[in-house]
């Protein structure tokens, strides 16, 4: 009996330092996907402050800018949204494998 729950192949029987490699590196994902989300934050905030500050006269001018502005904003965050559903996969991946290994162990 003892030996059945020895031999268990939970995370604790990992080799020393796996679960912090395996967390360091969740970790730092999710600060680069937050880092490229507040840059993108940024950018949108500089952009409206841009187009505030020009004081535009004519019609056909806000419109160019507010139509880049829509444009910056989707091509900016479509990395950011690729790259944060990227490490998600690759979460989810690792976890349901730690799952499956601990089931079968």
């Amino acid at each position: 009996m003892d030996e059945q729950i020895a031999g268990t192949g939970d995370e604790w029987s990992d080799p020393p330092g796996a679960r912090l490699r395996f967390f360091v590196g969740h970790f730092f994902a999710i600060l680069i996907d937050t880092g490229f989300l507040v840059l993108w934050v940024t950018v949108q905030w500089l952009s409206e402050r841009l187009i505030q500050g020009l004081k535009l006269a004519e019609v056909i001018d806000s419109w160019v800018l507010w139509t880049f502005q829509i444009v910056l904003a989707l091509s900016t965050l479509a990395p950011v949204v690729i790259y944060t559903y990227a490490d998600v996969i690759v979460m989810w991946a690792r976890a349901r494998k730690k799952v499956r290994r601990a089931k079968h162990a």
